[in-house]
């Protein structure tokens, strides 16, 4: 006799009725439901965020199939937040082909990098609406400068969650005002929304931060606490 696939739970299946009725009554199928119904409406919302990326570009491969599309959009996100080399790709071509669909060489791959990173912030912001959030920043002077500005706050589930919205490398320290400048521009392109949701700022001590914030509160007048790193002014009263 024949079998039937169920592509919620991934397994064979009996026709056999008594089997089918206690499997569609089952939890598991009732959460494989769930998370192939997410999978389908991540996979709709990655093709419509392609038609609007060919609108203002044409990229490589924009006449393949969505479906094709979409694999491998999937593939480089889930190789970047895992940390693998996207030119592992290639070595791994041959396994992650062999659901059906086609990938090309790591070198063209990399150009879906930008789209990526587009979509990752389009959904922080959806995250980030309406919410009250703090920020954090902090550059360093060893050998090179490297600027980070993370955005903390309560998701959905209640859940303090953070996320870093801008890293730079720099060539030279940044002063005062240019990290104020920075963090205006960082605040308004990249996280959105009004200035009066951000509710703190937290930084270390250094009198380069202090300025920052100082005309940073000046300029928007609506972030309410500027938080100085409790550690640093720790070591400063052991001194």
């Amino acid at each position: 006799m024949g079998k039937l696939f169920c592509l919620a739970c991934r397994e064979e299946l009996s026709t056999k009725k008594s089997i089918l009725k206690m499997h569609t009554k089952s939890a598991k199928h009732a959460k494989g439901k769930e998370v192939l119904n997410s999978k389908q409406k991540r996979e709709l919302t990655i093709v419509e965020a392609l038609q609007r990326h060919d609108k203002v570009k044409r990229p490589i491969g924009d006449t393949l199939p969505a479906s094709t599309r979409v694999f491998r959009v999937q593939v480089v996100s889930a190789f970047l937040k895992a940390g693998i080399p996207l030119y592992k790709i290639d070595k791994l071509r041959g396994i992650l082909e062999s659901g059906g669909y086609s990938l090309s060489h790591s070198t063209h791959l990399r150009q879906l990098i930008p789209f990526i990173l587009n979509e990752e912030m389009d959904i922080l912001r959806q995250q980030l609406s309406g919410k009250c959030i703090s920020i954090i920043f902090d550059g360093t002077t060893h050998v090179a400068e490297a600027f980070v500005v993370v955005v903390r706050y309560v998701d959905s589930e209640w859940v303090i969650s953070q996320k870093v919205v801008q890293l730079l490398l720099l060539s030279k320290s940044l002063c005062g005002e240019e990290v104020a400048r920075l963090l205006a521009d960082v605040l308004s392109t990249k996280v959105g929304g009004p200035t009066k949701n951000i509710v703190a700022a937290m930084r270390d001590r250094a009198s380069v931060n202090s300025v920052a914030m100082e005309q940073y509160m000046y300029c928007t007048t609506e972030c309410s606490k500027s938080v100085a790193c409790h550690i640093h002014w720790i070591m400063l009263v052991k001194r």
